[in-house]
């Protein structure tokens, strides 16, 4: 008989660590109501599904589990070595910032994504930040709609709240760590991997507040820092 298993989620278990065997379950209803997952949301009625946690997935599609470090000593090696590593804030042992995991590029290349679900393309992005759900012509490059309606972004910077929560995409400043293993950003940055095909690079998003504009802003940043990953469907 098949096991039900749970990963290592902290409370609902995350897209990716509900299987049956070593199937991932991707929808369960009681009746005819959804009862999981909680943490998707069809974004903006773009017709993608997109996950609304920062994924605490391990899993690769071939060969050993992506690697977590626990120093900055570790993360540096990694990227000087070219090898898949993700850490948790602080380096922590375990998701108990609710952060997920942040992952280098070459995790976020050999990432196994839930059943359906991939590492989001720039087409992905491009359409997310092209409509945020609000008339783009108000405030241009606005996405406070991206953004979750409170969470961890810093009031004493970020004063506008604005549509912000609108998209159920609900991203949150949790910061990013750069190729050295230094943490920072908290508050001020929201960032997840996607993928390039006309570059054929992996790269980081980043959605972030300042106080020159007072409203969220997108831009498309380095490879070699470390941010978490959004799964698109």
């Amino acid at each position: 008989m098949a096991d039900l298993r749970i990963g290592t989620a902290t409370s609902a278990p995350a897209i990716g660590e509900l299987k049956l065997g070593s199937t991932d379950i991707s929808k369960i209803y009681s009746g005819s109501t959804l009862v999981w997952p909680i943490d998707v949301a069809d974004v903006c009625g773009l017709g993608t599904d997109w996950t609304t946690i920062n994924s605490t997935v391990t899993a690769v599609t071939s060969g050993l589990p992506i690697q977590i470090v626990y120093n900055a000593t570790s993360w540096a090696t990694a990227i000087n070595n070219n090898t898949p590593a993700a850490a948790y804030y602080n380096y922590a042992n375990s998701n108990t910032s609710g952060r997920g995991l942040y992952y280098n590029r070459y995790a976020a290349a050999v990432i196994q994504p839930p059943t359906g679900y991939r590492v989001p393309s720039l087409n992905d992005i491009n359409n997310l930040v092209s409509s945020a759900c609000i008339d783009a012509s108000v405030i241009p490059n606005n996405y406070n709609t991206l953004a979750t309606a409170a969470g961890n972004w810093d009031t004493n910077v970020f004063t506008n709240t604005t549509y912000r929560g609108n998209s159920g995409l609900n991203i949150d400043a949790f910061g990013k760590f750069d190729y050295t293993g230094a943490y920072s950003g908290n508050g001020l940055i929201g960032g997840f991997w996607y993928y390039s095909t006309t570059n054929t690079q992996y790269r980081g998003q980043e959605f972030r507040q300042t106080l020159s504009t007072n409203y969220i802003s997108g831009a498309q940043s380095s490879q070699n820092n470390g941010y978490n990953i959004r799964f698109a469907k």
